[in-house]
This record gives structure tokens, sequence and C-alpha cells, in this order.
């Protein structure tokens, strides 16, 4: 059997790699900005929350800061890595 790829299908198949190459780009924006965010500000974060008597909402900013920072970088790992079977 052979399969004939219409122009068309050409089309649907560079239109879908642009559409998830910009996915990309602005995923690793959005990664970056959030990266130089906690860089700039974990000086302040030390000062203001590690040096004190810990609290509940301290707690809750802990959580609130450093899961997303863990799953960002897991995501973003997966992200990079070519999960293929050709590999």
């Amino acid at each position: 059997m052979v399969l004939q790829v219409s122009e068309s299908d050409e089309a649907v198949s560079a239109a879908s790699v642009r559409a998830i190459m910009l996915h990309d780009y602005l995923h690793f924006f959005g990664v970056t900005l959030f990266y130089y965010d906690h860089a700039i500000t974990i000086g302040q974060e030390v000062n203001y929350l590690w040096k004190r008597t810990k609290r509940s909402s301290s707690y809750l900013f802990f959580a609130n800061r450093y899961i997303p920072f863990f799953a960002n970088m897991a995501i973003t790992i997966l992200t990079l890595m070519d999960l293929t079977p050709e590999g």
C-alpha cells in the first residue's frame, strides 16, 4: 500500500510544526522569566522569610514558590528530551 501525501497535508504538517515551535519558544520565554524572577528576589526572600520565625504564611509562601519551581523544572526537562522510540 502506497501512501500519497497531498499538498494540503504537507501544508497542515508545516503549520503544525510552526505551531509546536512557537509553543516551545513561548514556553521557554515564560520559564526564563520565571527563573529570572526567582534569581533576583532570592536575597529578599532570605532576609524576610528564612531568617525569621516561621509562621503558617511562611509555609504557604514556600509551597507557592517552590512547588511551581520544581514542577516547571521537570516539565522543561521533559520538553527538552526526545521521547520518540527512535530516540
